[in-house]
């Protein structure tokens, strides 16, 4: 039986499936059949793109004259997909791409898009496809600073009250009063609560790192009402069916609570957490503190609060203020 060895290749830019096989005229024939293959003269070779369903049907047709070998191809995808979920990236960002530094220059698109879609180039082809390091001629833009969205106190207050449902102000209380993102809300178990050292446990948040963070008095009396009542399994919050509450789920709530508060000022759940470090350091607590409660790597993202803290600004007397004016 006469074989023909299927390989992961590069061709004419693109990752593709090469087929490789001892000069043949009656496979080459049937090789030749096959459409939307192409010959490579760089590798010396026929290709197909990479598609799996494309290559099921290649190997339908050449299994009939030849066996079809393709133990490095099957390494090939294994090894990628290892890489792939090593790096933990979300499905939304397993594109494959061909793109060259003319046709990204010409994208009319934000700051973080381009950094974004920079970065995930370079991933694909030095990490996926193995090539050499990639170097654009693109400047990558500054990012703009923007100053998050923070509530006065008295507004988080309102945005909770308006919560009827237990549920919901749990989830809330929890946002502004431990400062968690709303996939950490999302993934808390019932566990994670420690009622006897008054501490939250957040496990595998952003960066997959663990950290403790304080647990309310008030926020553990709502806790214990809110499971006399629901009495989740595994997961504080649920749906109907016993399964983990989403976190788009989670957001609709924030949504509706700030509707019903009359709150229009921009800024989904996140700014809870935002107004939680805010008022954090409007207290007198250490930054390194506020910045170990988030989670943050950096501390220059932590002091971004810094800018917006009202207190931290009414002590700077305006130079204005200081001339001395004739009455």
């Amino acid at each position: 039986m006469k074989s023909v060895i299927a390989k992961a290749c590069f061709c004419n830019n693109s990752e593709s499936i090469a087929f490789y096989f001892q000069k043949d005229i009656e496979i080459e024939y049937i090789i030749k059949s096959i459409p939307g293959i192409k010959w490579c003269t760089i590798n010396n070779c026929w290709y197909i793109p990479f598609d799996k369903s494309l290559f099921i049907k290649c190997v339908h047709i050449i299994s009939a004259y030849a066996t079809v070998d393709y133990q490095q191809l099957k390494e090939y995808l294994n090894k990628r997909q290892e890489i792939v979920s090593m790096k933990n990236f979300e499905k939304r960002n397993h594109k494959e791409v061909s793109i060259n530094n003319r046709t990204l220059a010409s994208f009319n698109v934000s700051e973080a898009k381009v950094h974004t879609t920079l970065n995930a180039l370079k991933f694909y082809f030095e990490q996926v496809l193995h090539k050499q390091k990639m170097f654009f001629e693109i400047p990558r833009p500054k990012k703009p600073v923007k100053l998050p969205t923070v509530h006065a106190a008295k507004r988080v207050q309102s945005i909770i009250e308006r919560t009827t449902d237990i549920k919901h102000r749990c989830m809330l209380m929890l946002a502004y009063g431990a400062g968690m993102r709303v996939s950490e809300i999302a993934d808390l178990q019932i566990t994670d609560i420690v009622s006897d050292r008054m501490i939250i446990h957040i496990k595998r948040a952003k960066g997959k790192k663990d950290r403790i963070v304080s647990l309310s008095e008030k926020l553990l009396l709502d806790l214990r009402e809110y499971y006399k009542i629901y009495k989740p399994k595994k997961y504080l919050f649920e749906g109907i069916g016993g399964e983990q509450y989403s976190i788009r789920s989670v957001q609709k709530v924030f949504e509706q609570a700030k509707l019903k508060a009359g709150v229009r000022q921009k800024g989904g759940i996140h700014s809870m957490r935002h107004s939680y470090a805010t008022h954090l350091l409007e207290q007198g607590t250490d930054i390194r503190i506020i910045q170990q409660l988030l989670g943050h790597n950096n501390l220059k993202t932590t002091e971004r609060y810094t800018h917006i803290s009202v207190k931290v600004i009414e002590k700077v007397q305006s130079p204005l203020d200081r001339l001395k004016w004739q009455e």
